[in-house]
């Protein structure tokens, strides 16, 4: 698990995880696992017997070179990338005690939230790779909520696997997703962690 934000909800009565760009976490409990997409795509993962269930948020499929190789990203950033975030998340279910033939998966994200990233088709990208990556690990999609131009808010009991998806409609430059993803990207941005050259905190969609 990330260092991700501990806190009580008290709208749901339960204790709560909040997940920021290249985070996930995995629980046994009651625990409720929160996050805000935009871009970005969440998969939620869960044993149902067990009662263990896991969430991570990344930002990119996988980390590229300046000459558009697949790189190998920085450790403190591997998070950040489907490729990384999602093996970190099931083997923290599995470690928990899940069991890999019952597991199930919900996706949520991959909006084109600003103009450059629909531009550049980054919200599609990491859409289209949650499905491809589930699907290679036979881990079957239960749902999906994935596209359209609005940021969500995803809340995940992984006791269960029930999910709320709140979508957030108001001006974005208003919506703390954008500013997170753009700040974060701009971490990744850096030489030493490849280059993303995607992130336009002015814009709007048509």
């Amino acid at each position: 698990m990330t260092a991700v934000d501990s806190y009580f909800d008290h709208q749901f009565d339960c204790a709560a995880l909040r997940l920021s760009p290249g985070d996930y976490a995995a629980v046994d409990d009651d625990t409720m696992l929160v996050t805000t997409l935009g871009s970005c795509v969440a998969a939620c993962v869960w044993d149902e017997s067990a009662g263990i269930g896991g969430m991570n948020h990344f930002m990119l499929p996988h980390s590229r070179n300046r000459d558009g190789s697949v790189g190998v990203p920085y450790l403190s950033y591997a998070g950040s990338y489907g490729v990384n975030a999602m093996e970190m998340m099931i083997n923290a279910v599995l470690l928990r005690g899940g069991d890999r033939r019952r597991l199930q998966a919900k996706i949520f994200g991959g909006a084109a939230v600003l103009k450059l990233l629909n531009a550049y088709g980054i919200g599609q990208e990491n859409a289209g790779f949650a499905k491809a990556y589930l699907q290679c690990e036979r881990i079957p999609i239960a749902s999906a909520d994935l596209g359209g131009s609005f940021p969500r808010q995803i809340r995940f009991w992984p006791k269960n696997g029930e999910v709320l998806v709140r979508y957030l409609k108001q001006g974005l430059e208003d919506v703390d997703v954008v500013k997170s993803e753009t700040a974060y990207a701009q971490r990744l941005r850096r030489p030493r962690y490849g280059t993303v050259e995607l992130f336009d905190p002015g814009a709007r969609t048509p």
